[in-house]
């Protein structure tokens, strides 16, 4: 349960969308954590491209976008893991040659979850944070 064909059947190759530019583009990077996470979210947008049957860049559309981010929102996605799947497929656009598309990629983000995340202002710590922060308490006040 859970394997996969390619698993099952090692004679099998499936290729998805896109994967010779995203290995080329992964591999840019000398940090492991970095190819990782490029990897991780490229893999998961070229996982949706097959479902819809969409197998080269030149077919990537506006449309094919929103779709995606759609998907992305009722799969109960945090803003957060969308902005980074969108900042990881604006570079990877960019740097397959698509700089306007990117651009592109970039506004539709924003009309789904708006620009950045709003800032809580700072405030100043009260007297008891202050305490806590060095093991201070009513208990043991010399802490």
């Amino acid at each position: 349960m859970g394997e996969r064909l390619t698993d099952l059947h090692p004679e099998v190759q499936v290729q998805k969308p896109f994967s010779p530019e995203i290995a080329t583009f992964c591999d840019r990077y000398t940090s492991i954590n970095t190819r990782r996470a490029y990897r991780r979210d490229l893999d998961a947008f070229s996982h949706f491209a097959t479902g819809v049957k969409v197998s080269d860049l030149s077919q990537l559309t506006p449309d094919f976008i929103d779709k995606y981010l759609q998907y992305c929102e009722e799969q109960d996605f945090s803003n957060a893991t969308i902005r980074r799947r969108v900042a990881s497929l604006s570079s990877f656009l960019r740097r397959t040659g698509m700089k306007e598309f990117a651009k592109t990629v970039r506004k539709i983000r924003t009309e789904h979850i708006g620009g950045k995340p709003e800032m809580q202002p700072l405030r100043p710590l009260s007297i008891e944070e202050v305490g806590k922060l060095h093991g201070v308490s009513e208990d043991n006040p010399r802490a």
